[in-house]
């Protein structure tokens, strides 16, 4: 009976043993996946929204006394695949398809490569409603779209700038 629970107990400890190896095994690999999905996502041009399956390109967006600036990074883009929408709401939504492809073959090793991106892109970013649309004018050059709404009147005057006094 004695050899019995010693061979039992041997067993066991081997199956404890196997168990939790097998649990940092897949804990590391948990680790290294989420690394590189962090790493793939970061250095990735285009972001996909969680919720959607639209391509959000990145932006920024900057104001000056005269207008607000919106810039957005589309590289691989035709100027003729973008269309800019300026809502007299609020709204600006840049949209269209982004198309990539690339081939190369060698012909002395053999070796092929086809790397392939596409899909439809928009962004939406809110603006404050007092611009001038009518007279918003976009440009896009190397991969970069830049959108520039000039500011009303009565917007440019609603600015005033104080002076700041030290004691």
């Amino acid at each position: 009976m004695a050899k019995q629970m010693s061979s039992y107990k041997k067993n066991n400890s081997k199956q404890v043993c196997n168990k939790n190896c097998m649990q940092k095994r897949r804990q590391a690999e948990q680790a290294q996946n989420a690394l590189e999905q962090f790493f793939n996502h970061t250095l990735n041009p285009w972001q996909i929204s969680d919720n959607s399956q639209w391509l959000e390109p990145n932006i920024e967006v900057s104001e000056n006394a005269k207008s607000i600036q919106v810039s957005a990074e589309l590289p691989g883009m035709a100027p003729q695949d973008i269309q800019v929408d300026v809502s007299q709401d609020g709204y600006l939504t840049i949209s269209g398809e982004k198309h990539h492809q690339t081939e190369e073959t060698d012909e002395q090793t053999g070796a092929y490569f086809s790397e392939r991106s596409y899909g439809m892109i928009q962004r939406t970013v809110p603006l404050p409603t007092d611009l001038n649309y009518d007279k918003t004018s976009a440009n896009f050059e190397n991969g970069v779209l830049c959108i520039n709404i000039p500011k009303t009147e009565a917007a440019a005057r609603k600015v005033k700038r104080v002076a700041v006094q030290g004691k």
